[in-house]
């Protein structure tokens, strides 16, 4: 009698894909002192900016710093690790609608990205113009805003308007007379352009569970 086992081999792969993350906030320094890193291009005082040229995103990047602020007795929003920013050291008693803007860095190459934005603002979002632009393109999200709660606006599938190396987010905080402040913390979420394959993970796997696969038995006369 003989007795035959094949014995049954499974492979079993795993990719490793990888993600960076990005966050910008408002609020960079100490109140009473400049936003080291977000500029604005100042507006009308009560309406939004006509329509946006690329000269209006070019301007608000070299424009001045914002000014970090000690916020309004009626703004309750908070949000960890930002701090309300103006156009001027007491904008909580009176400001203009505003462009803001700060910069990036993107590392590397992406195949997907996208966006999610906490924020507050007196007195809304947008108007004429849309909310939120990356690198002079506007998301086409939504979400006119206000300063007792904080709002999240998200966008997925942004990786058209974002490149490797810096770039440019802005916000257009409209102001309608009084109060002017912006609060936000905006995180970038890119998947790297290429998945890697793990040497540890490739695991064969020759046992006895999987032998018996082609089972066969001979008798001789």
């Amino acid at each position: 009698m003989r007795i035959q086992f094949v014995l049954g081999l499974t492979v079993i792969a795993a990719s490793c894909v990888s993600a960076t993350t990005i966050t910008v906030v408002s609020g960079n320094g100490s109140v009473g002192s400049a936003d080291s890193q977000i500029h604005f291009l100042g507006g009308p005082a009560n309406t939004d900016f006509g329509a946006f040229t690329p000269a209006s995103f070019t301007s608000a990047q070299i424009g001045s710093f914002a000014q970090i602020i000690n916020p309004h007795p009626s703004w309750n929003a908070t949000i960890a690790g930002a701090q309300w920013i103006g156009d001027n050291a007491g904008a909580a008693g009176g400001g203009s609608t505003d462009l803001y803007a700060i910069s990036f860095n993107v590392p590397t190459a992406f195949s997907s990205a996208s966006i999610s934005i906490n924020l507050a603002v007196d007195n809304q979002l947008g108007g004429t113009n849309l909310p939120v632009y990356l690198n002079g393109n506007g998301l086409g999200i939504a979400g006119s805003g206000g300063f007792n709660s904080v709002t999240n606006i998200s966008a997925a599938n942004i990786q058209a308007f974002l490149n490797v190396g810096t770039n440019w987010l802005y916000i257009d905080a409209v102001n309608t007379g009084g109060p002017a402040g912006l609060l936000f913390s905006a995180t970038i979420t890119t998947v790297d352009a290429a998945a890697v394959p793990e040497p540890a993970t490739w695991m064969a796997m020759a046992t006895g569970l999987a032998g018996l696969a082609g089972f066969r038995r001979f008798r001789r006369p």
